[in-house]
């Protein structure tokens, strides 16, 4: 981990005054491979704070809130990981995978369904530029944040159509 990114939302809405961004200091050397995909070099995390002391941020910032992510079950593991090293218990937060949930929606035959793309679309990127959503800052941590909230945007208006209409049974 060499960056954390949270954006907050209330409903359907982005609350852009409302973000958590923490760069921490990786327990491993950064690869080449890394510093491409994030654009993070070693020097600028060199000083940064480790993760174990910034978990308490996240898990402050995310108290009382439904978690959404990209594969989000990937971004758990490896945070829950991190907690457990920290001596702390796994979020227990309510989550919603965008992945999955696109997913589903794909499956579904109502014509609100028909323009979420095919199996080919697996990414985050390249699913938000199916849905019209620009893609910048990719691979940073709050970047990646703000695409993923507006693909749930999207998605929350296309839910009610598909008979999701109340946060249990999206959860569900």
């Amino acid at each position: 981990i060499v960056s954390m990114g949270a954006i907050r939302m209330h409903g359907g809405r982005i609350v852009l005054g409302e973000t958590l961004e923490r760069m921490v200091s990786p327990e491993t050397a950064l690869s080449t491979e890394s510093v491409l995909v994030h654009g993070i070099t070693p020097s600028e995390c060199a000083d940064k704070p480790s993760i174990g002391s910034v978990l308490g941020e996240l898990e402050q910032f995310c108290a009382g809130s439904v978690l959404v992510g990209h594969f989000l079950s990937l971004d758990l593991a490896v945070l829950n990981r991190e907690r457990r090293k920290a001596s702390c218990s796994p979020l227990g937060n309510p989550a919603v995978d965008t992945w999955r949930l696109h997913q589903w929606i794909r499956q579904q035959t109502d014509p609100a369904a028909r323009d979420y793309g095919d199996d080919s679309e697996r990414d985050l990127f390249a699913i938000a530029r199916k849905q019209y959503i620009p893609v910048s800052n990719a691979h940073n941590a709050l970047g990646d944040a703000f695409i993923t909230a507006q693909l749930f945007q999207r998605f929350l208006r296309t839910l009610p159509q598909l008979g999701v209409r109340t946060l249990k049974e999206l959860l569900k």
